[in-house]
């Protein structure tokens, strides 16, 4: 069974600049077994993105299509 939920990601230029993102990882039964980090800023739209696909139980093949489908119009 796969399973996505979201990551932080914290990434670091200088002590100036910090940058916060959030990643999305697919466990199957139980493992983690393929990442797409740093997907959006917005930890709420990741959240939402990740639940879709486990309700929706997104294939993994369509991991990498639907993050990008997302990234191109920004909804959930």
């Amino acid at each position: 069974m796969e399973d996505y939920r979201i990551y932080p990601q914290n990434e670091y230029e200088d002590v100036k600049n910090h940058h916060a993102g959030y990643g999305i990882v697919l466990y199957r039964d139980g493992r983690p077994v393929r990442m797409i980090g740093d997907i959006s800023c917005d930890r709420v739209a990741v959240e939402r993105l990740a639940r879709l696909f486990s309700e929706e139980d997104l294939d993994p093949v369509h991991f990498d299509q639907a993050v990008e489908d997302f990234l191109t119009d920004f909804s959930v």
